[in-house]
């Protein structure tokens, strides 16, 4: 039952964080958080399927 809790928090701690991004830094800008540089880029998840399936 744990886990499943553990799971559900990460899955919306991920959307949130993502959400938030999306709302207050713009493409491409750079932006420190805790001595860590970040960069908001767009990935659509769908660049492996170029790749890897059969034409």
């Amino acid at each position: 039952m744990v886990f499943y809790i553990l799971a559900i928090l990460g899955f919306i701690l991920d959307q949130a964080t993502k959400h938030i991004v999306r709302l207050y830094v713009d493409i491409n800008e750079r932006f420190t958080l805790w001595g860590i540089e970040f960069t908001h880029i767009e990935n659509s998840g769908m660049a492996w399927i170029d790749c890897c399936m059969v034409k």
